[in-house]
């Protein structure tokens, strides 16, 4: 693997986002209200976590 490949494969491997659909309705907080995901956070991205664990207990709690 040449060196540019390796920079944009770390990049890529790095790379974090918050998806909206066309609504306005945060997809990852609605897959995470409705059991279909879990929290993983990293220690450079804590957007939003204390929001996605709210909404994933809230879940676990709804069983």
């Amino acid at each position: 693997m040449d060196r540019a490949q390796d920079s944009f494969e770390r990049q890529m491997r790095d790379a974090l986002a918050h998806l909206y659909d066309s609504g306005g309705r945060w997809l990852q907080g609605e897959m995470l209200s409705r059991g279909l995901a879990r929290v993983y956070s990293f220690a450079d991205n804590r957007a939003l976590v204390a929001e996605m664990l709210a909404l994933e207990q809230a879940a676990r709690e709804a069983g």
